[in-house]
């Protein structure tokens, strides 16, 4: 799991997908992590731009998503909504558009439910990785 954070660091989205892919069934029984390897695999498909691939994860995951109980929630779901909403976005509008979505706000915001906790399964920070990968300022 943690290796696969580092080849996405690097920027070797394709082996990073393949490690995630491969420590998921290892990782159903600590809800969190499974959801947060879910979540990290649609942030690769963005990363390499496959939208396509990406509407169907989004959909799979949603079944998933409200089939579940976590402890991280919140921050989860709010993340998920997130990338269906930059799913929907083009190009152009999705940096302005993010900074108004009530999701985005709720991630980056100090309400606990909602913030990052270091140490858990969320290694790279949702909000921070969405600030860097649209320029938002």
């Amino acid at each position: 799991y943690y290796e696969s954070y580092l080849l996405f660091q690097e920027g070797k989205f394709q082996e990073s997908l393949h490690l995630n892919h491969d420590c998921q069934r290892l990782l159903k029984s600590n809800t969190d992590y499974f959801l947060g390897s879910k979540l990290f695999e649609m942030m690769i498909l963005i990363e390499r731009n496959e939208w396509d691939w990406l509407e169907f994860k989004l959909e799979n995951f949603r079944k998933t998503l409200y089939a579940t109980k976590s402890k991280t929630k919140n921050r989860i779901q709010s993340f998920f909504h997130c990338l269906q909403h930059l799913q929907k976005l083009t190009d152009s509008s999705r940096s302005m558009e993010l900074k108004k979505f009530r999701h985005y706000q709720l991630l980056t915001s100090e309400n606990e439910s909602f913030s990052w906790q270091p140490g858990t399964f969320e290694l790279i920070p949702y909000h921070q990785w969405i600030e860097k990968l649209l320029k938002v300022n």
